[in-house]
């Protein structure tokens, strides 16, 4: 069977969550990667338990400024992925707050949890079993899967994980297509409308009227012989 899911990837800024899709779709690592600006939109197509997937991946930007666009975006999404920084404990604390803009437009549909800089291991500051905790208390499904963009590491483990739930959840719903999100608005300056051409005909120019002054022209008068005087 074929199925098209949208999925939501959310989480802090700076956590690795756009180098991570870049990995998964691209097989590429970039380590220098830019700030999300709002929402980067990525397609991956695979094969999960022998049914065909279009996966519609929505990457948001993590910063305060660009998360009131989440919930809007949420809306005929299908799955979700938390991703936080192993090694920076207040990226796992905030998944309260994602949780509640993913909940508040999105509905109930199946949310796990990725820990990404798995490759740092020394430098790890939060435990597997504190993750597992966390998500439990907020519904998302577990275990929480470490991954790692740069070495690969658990990155198809983690979206194979999501699509099985999805398509678990989707047998036990009717599925439904992903809503159209709205895309970011666009502002355009108010340019004047310039007046409708007024159209003139052409009038023949009348020429100037010319005076003739009609002088009644008479013959002299002739001398009547003598005879008829």
């Amino acid at each position: 069977m074929r199925y098209t899911f949208k999925l939501i990837i959310a989480g802090d800024g700076g956590v690795g969550k756009t180098t991570l899709v870049d990995r998964y779709v691209n097989g590429t690592f970039h380590d220098n990667s830019r700030i999300t600006l709002g929402v980067q939109f990525m397609v991956k197509r695979l094969t999960v338990d022998g049914n065909a997937i279009d996966l519609q991946i929505w990457d948001f930007g993590g910063e305060d400024r660009f998360r009131f666009l989440l919930p809007a975006y949420c809306r005929g999404a299908h799955g979700a992925i938390f991703i936080y920084d192993l090694t920076n404990p207040t990226s796992l604390y905030h998944v309260d707050e994602w949780m509640q803009m993913l909940r508040s437009q999105g509905g109930k549909f199946p949310v796990i949890m990725g820990g990404t800089k798995a490759d740092l291991g020394v430098q790890r500051k939060i435990p597997t079993e504190e993750a597992n905790t966390v998500a439990s208390k907020f519904g998302i499904s577990g275990p929480t899967i470490d991954v790692s963009s740069k070495t690969g590491q658990n990155v198809e483990a983690l979206f194979a994980s999501i699509c099985t739930q999805m398509i678990k959840a989707t047998q036990q719903t009717p599925i439904r297509a992903p809503v159209p999100t709205p895309a970011p608005a666009r502002v355009f300056a108010s340019v004047p409308t310039p007046a409708p051409a007024r159209v003139f005909a052409s009038v023949p120019t009348t020429a100037s009227a010319r005076v003739f002054t009609h002088e009644k022209v008479c013959a002299p008068e002739k001398e009547l012989p003598p005879w008829q005087i």
